[in-house]
């Protein structure tokens, strides 16, 4: 739920139903969607397309174009899931 929190839409229950779930002893799965218009995928497609081909900072340019796109999510549920190796 902390990576998840602050890049989806607010939601009351969440930060809430996590430590539940948390308190159970199990980890949490958040769901969340980004429904794109063609032109923003394209314009996303560019960028990370044009990051992967960098030679400096590669792999940060292509996060920060990732950021950019996963903002705002719909969160859409949340599950628990035992972790027996825990």
């Amino acid at each position: 739920d902390a990576a998840m929190t602050p890049i989806v839409q607010f939601s009351d229950w969440l930060e809430e139903e996590c430590g539940n779930l948390a308190r159970k002893g199990l980890r949490t799965l958040v769901v969340a969607v980004k429904y794109l218009q063609p032109s923003e995928y394209a314009a996303f497609s560019q960028r990370y397309e044009a990051a992967k081909r960098q030679v400096h900072d590669r792999d940060a340019q292509m996060r920060n174009a990732v950021e950019e796109l996963e903002c705002n999510l719909e969160l859409l549920g949340l599950t628990g899931v035992e972790d027996r190796l825990q």
